[in-house]
């Protein structure tokens, strides 16, 4: 997809949007942490959480580099706000280094940044930015390119490509929708740039195995889901299964208007899996659950125009510390500029805070067009971004987005990174104030641990444990991992 495309994507969305009357949040407070200003970047990514507590991510256009500034960039951000860019794309002749990051970034074991670029890349293809990239940007602040895509004959290896990356066994996984040699495929690829697809969609009759996959997770029991947006049995998309081997089964057929075109799945704790589908008109786009026993149920149904309901447009979902979902619409709204939405294990969803009002042509302070998930602090807070508002008139398009911030009132926690490993393995925990830690344990057995910031410790999965919570003691207070910590046999 060319930038003018994408460029007039954003337009045409944004432009939807209109003024209405501010009103004052729910209990929860919105703060407005950095407004990007295309110098820095715009039109930002979701964020993630790193080793050293700040917030890291990229931005699809802005920067140094590349025509009129538009190369993209990768940025740091403190939990207040600060932020500072630390590598501008198509630093490069003819971009070769990539251009156009436009996906969550996933911090290696190493401590390296690893993501993908829509366009550039050292390969020549028929996409005249180039066809994309996977690098490694280093702690030591350089940029390596793993893989440029179009590098196979006839691109069979894809271009453009648009899902982030996941981890398992240290090895990276991903999906590109668009391949010379079908209809969108998966990919591994190692930290040393070895490349190799794993499955390609539309391999059967009718590509009834789903055609034009998104982004993947990684399940509890070590396989990979996710969606194809069409294809299927009914052409209306796809859940899938995959094995880290290739093998494909397709746990369900999406079948009509309101049920088609997903855009997402995430594993809650109970085993389920959760998923928003498109809202485009006509259809309104839903939520939906599919239970491990294969049973499929629409727990929420958007409309096209509401107020004060939150309307279409639901993005990805996360599961916060509190046990319930939490996800973000574009769309309806007290002020129809969208909010934030809070669902129950059970299906009760509720809105949870309502995005200040917005006229893209005169005030957009606070941003407008939420893009990705939300991501959930270890502070216990809530952090996003806004792909369009903030500085209004820079050349992204009705501006240039911002990160914000919503104070939750959920306690701190902390994260383990990855969330299961063997007997004996080495697992990152990241947290606050964690100097001079005391305990660390593993569902009740104690661990030898290394304190090696205030921001992150390093602990072994000790001998008897089982699945269960990590707990961490330090001086002042007792943590608990937000998710739970799955021993391998």
């Amino acid at each position: 997809m060319k930038r003018s495309e994408r460029s007039g994507r954003i337009a045409v969305i944004i432009a939807i949007f209109c003024a209405a009357t501010a009103v004052s949040s729910l209990a929860q407070t919105f703060h407005t942490l950095t407004t990007f200003n295309e110098t820095n970047g715009a039109v930002p990514g979701p964020v993630i959480q790193g080793l050293d507590g700040n917030f890291h991510g990229t931005t699809l256009l802005g920067g140094s580099n590349g025509n009129n500034n538009t190369g993209g960039t990768i940025f740091s951000m403190t939990p207040t706000g600060e932020l500072s860019v630390v590598y501008n794309f198509c630093a490069l002749t003819n971009c070769a280094d990539g251009e156009g990051p436009d996906t969550t970034l996933l911090q290696g074991a190493n401590g390296s940044y690893f993501g993908v670029t829509e366009e550039g890349g050292s390969i020549s293809c028929f996409e005249s930015n180039g066809c994309g990239t996977v690098f490694e940007f280093t702690n030591a602040g350089n940029l390596v390119t793993l893989h440029s895509f179009c590098a196979l004959p006839n691109c069979t290896d894809g271009y453009v490509p648009g899902a982030p990356l996941v981890a398992a066994n240290g090895i990276f996984y991903s999906a590109a929708g668009l391949s010379g040699g079908g209809d969108g495929f998966l990919y591994k690829i190692t930290p040393n740039g070895n490349f190799s697809i794993l499955y390609t969609f539309c391999s059967q009759t009718n590509c009834t195995d789903g055609v034009d996959p998104g982004g993947i997770i990684r399940g509890a029991n070590g396989n990979f889901y996710g969606t194809t947006a069409a294809g299927g049995t009914t052409n209306f998309g796809t859940i899938f299964e995959i094995t880290p081997a290739g093998k494909l089964t397709t746990l369900y057929n999406f079948t009509a208007c309101s049920d088609s075109n997903p855009t997402s799945v995430m594993q809650a704790s109970n085993g389920n899996f959760y998923g928003t589908t498109a809202g485009t008109f006509p259809c309104p786009g839903e939520v939906f659950e599919l239970t491990s026993a294969g049973k499929f149920t629409v727990l929420h149904t958007f409309c096209l125009h509401c107020s004060p309901a939150l309307a279409r447009g639901a993005g990805p979902l996360i599961e916060a510390s509190d046990g319930n979902l939490y996800g973000m619409t574009g769309f309806g709204g007290t002020n129809k500029n969208g909010g934030i939405f809070k669902l129950t294990l059970s299906g009760k969803l509720t809105t949870y805070l309502s995005f200040s009002s917005c006229d893209v042509h005169t005030s957009c302070s606070d941003g407008t067009l939420p893009n990705g998930s939300l991501l959930q602090g270890t502070d216990g807070n809530f952090y996003g971004v806004m792909g369009g508002g903030g500085l209004i008139g820079c050349r992204a398009l009705y501006g240039c987005g911002t990160v914000f911030s919503v104070t939750t009132g959920l306690n701190p926690f902390v994260a383990p990174s990855p969330s299961y490993g063997k007997i004996g393995s080495i697992v990152q925990i990241l947290g606050n104030s964690l100097t001079g830690a005391t305990s660390v344990t593993f569902n009740g057995e104690t661990a030898k641990f290394k304190v090696i910031s205030d921001t992150y410790l390093e602990a072994q999965v000790p001998t008897g444990s089982t699945t269960g919570i990590i707990q961490v003691t330090t001086p002042t207070s007792t943590l608990k991992s937000n998710v739970v910590f799955r021993v391998l046999p």
